[in-house]
């Protein structure tokens, strides 16, 4: 089986090199994950997570995919934050698709600092995260939802 299988840790950390990077997140678990991606042009799929996942894109135009294989988010059981990183010239993407989901949310809100559905509970454990432009450089999100 590919991939990292892992068991009874409350931290994961990963950093990746310069080079190109290409990740799909199939699963984890309700420990805290950070993954820095190093530098240049990475991208990074996202099927589901049960906890806190953090993304740096780091140096680069970095994209960052947000949907299970049927193109819903309700795989998404925990704060997901993606900072693309610093650069005048950088353009990062924050793709959100949930385009399969066709009856549960008539309202998407998307804001600088925020996206969230109706269905969504904000609380400790399971709250979205800010969208960081402190860095100055370009940050697109991208929704994909059938409204």
């Amino acid at each position: 089986k590919d991939g990292l299988e892992y068991n009874d840790i409350n931290v994961i950390e990963m950093f990746l090199g310069n080079g190109v990077d290409s990740i799909i997140v199939e699963n984890t678990s309700e420990a805290i994950h950070y993954l820095d991606m190093g530098g240049e042009d990475d991208l990074v799929r996202i099927k589901d997570i049960s906890g806190p996942f953090i993304v740096n894109g780091n140096s680069g135009d970095d994209v960052v995919t947000v949907a299970s294989d049927d193109s819903k988010l309700d795989r998404i059981k925990g704060l997901l934050a993606f900072d693309g990183g610093g650069g005048e010239d950088e353009i990062n993407q924050l793709i959100i698709d949930n385009s399969g989901d066709t009856g549960v949310d008539k309202v998407l809100n998307v804001t600088r600092h925020l996206v969230e559905v109706e269905s969504m509970k904000l609380n400790d454990i399971n709250s979205t995260g800010p969208v960081d432009n402190s860095s100055g450089q370009d940050n697109n999100i991208t929704t994909n939802c059938s409204i």
